[in-house]
């Protein structure tokens, strides 16, 4: 039969009176009364059936059975404290994250190690939102859409803007681009649902542009696309800041328009404040923030 364990309390002021050798430097290093350490003791004592202090004069000794204890409870606290610690020095982060914010993600994670280098990420590229509970879920998911996910939290990080991008290749092979109506001398990617808004922002509804011949279906593949001289695509200001900033995209207008998608920070309600969670979310937030101000001033 299994013996049931003494209360954990019992335990450390045991522990802590077996390697100090007086009560009153134990209460003082378990934050207690030198009363509440001898008490803690005398109740681990009735419990087992045995002494494990025996006083000669103002002198404290272990008994036998005592001196048996202590080596095992130090060596277990040991062993727990190491176990605490390599958690809080190394915490791993799974995310589940779509092509695109994946792509995203791994140019920011180097500053990210800067400030959290005791958070490890791994990372996957996933088209659906994962399962953020089971025994092999996900820690937290980036993801595009109108939120509103049943079972999980939520927060928005950016919004879903859309203006015009090319590589400085085709415009140069392709000619000027003074004014919104010279795209139309250019090969759009075909993204109609944003492309009709966009021109009608320009002041060009029901004009007919010409589409490249190619589909593309994420925001990643349209600027590997673009960058590659293919055509213009309509990409967000947020999302391509590093590209536009060293010149592997061109962005020609500041006419940007907004739809009601969004990109997402997702998780576990239960989860929401866990540490390294809390340091990713806070970490893209500001990033994001500047981001945003780089593409509201360009």
């Amino acid at each position: 039969m299994r013996l049931k364990l003494p209360a954990l309390s019992s335990l450390r002021a045991f522990d802590a009176a077996s390697r100090a050798m007086n009560f009153t430097r134990a209460a003082d290093e378990l934050g207690m009364t030198q009363a509440a350490v001898s008490w803690q003791i005398r109740q681990l004592e009735e419990r087992l059936g045995v002494r494990l202090f025996a006083r000669d004069g103002s002198r404290l000794a272990l008994t036998a059975s005592g001196a048996r204890l202590a080596q095992r409870t130090q060596r277990a606290f040991d062993q727990l404290y190491e176990g605490l610690q390599e958690l809080q020095e190394a915490t791993t982060l799974r995310i589940s994250a779509t092509q695109t914010l994946a792509d995203w993600l791994v140019n920011r994670l180097p500053a990210f190690r800067n400030q959290h280098p005791t958070v490890l990420i791994s990372l996957e590229s996933t088209p659906q939102l994962r399962d953020l509970r089971g025994a092999d879920a996900a820690d937290l998911a980036l993801r595009g859409g109108r939120g509103g996910w049943a079972g999980v939290e939520a927060t928005k990080l950016i919004p879903a803007l859309h203006t015009p991008m090319l590589s400085p290749a085709l415009l140069a092979r392709a000619g000027p681009l003074n004014e919104p109506s010279d795209l139309l001398n250019y090969e759009l990617f075909r993204d109609e649902e944003c492309w009709v808004p966009w021109f009608r922002a320009a002041g060009m509804a029901g004009c007919e542009p010409r589409y490249v011949p190619t589909d593309y279906f994420t925001q990643s593949h349209l600027a590997t696309a673009a960058m590659a001289g293919q055509g213009v695509a309509l990409l967000n200001p947020i999302l391509f800041r590093c590209e536009l900033s060293d010149g592997r995209l061109i962005r020609p207008f500041d006419i940007t328009i907004e739809s009601d998608m969004a990109y997402w920070f997702v998780h576990a309600p239960e989860r929401r404040n866990e540490p390294a969670i809390v340091a990713l979310r806070a970490f893209l937030e500001a990033e994001i923030a500047g981001a945003n101000g780089s593409a509201a001033a360009a």
